[in-house]
């Protein structure tokens, strides 16, 4: 099931969260409430630089696709595919 369990403002697969306050933090000397405090804080500092990040690698895979599309049919050519790199901003 999809089930989830509540630790602060996440909800995390009971699976893990039984996992990380059982046999994890124990064995860390933490805390589960500032495990997941500061867990939650990380979280929701990189969330958004995140998904920019994966819309530049979305775009960046579209364009590399694009390329071995339209140079399906003629012979590889490894100094162009490295300019196309460099050109894309990927090298």
């Amino acid at each position: 099931m999809n089930q989830k369990t509540q630790q602060g403002t996440l909800q995390v697969d009971p699976l893990l969260a039984d996992f990380v306050n059982t046999q994890l933090l124990p064995e860390l000397g933490l805390a589960e409430a500032d495990f997941w405090l500061g867990f939650e804080s990380i979280i929701e500092k990189f969330t958004s630089r995140n998904t920019a990040l994966l819309a530049v690698r979305d775009k960046l895979q579209a364009q590399i696709d694009e390329w071995h599309m339209s140079h399906g049919e003629t012979p590889f050519d490894s100094g162009a595919y490295v300019q196309f790199l460099r050109d894309s901003g990927y090298l």
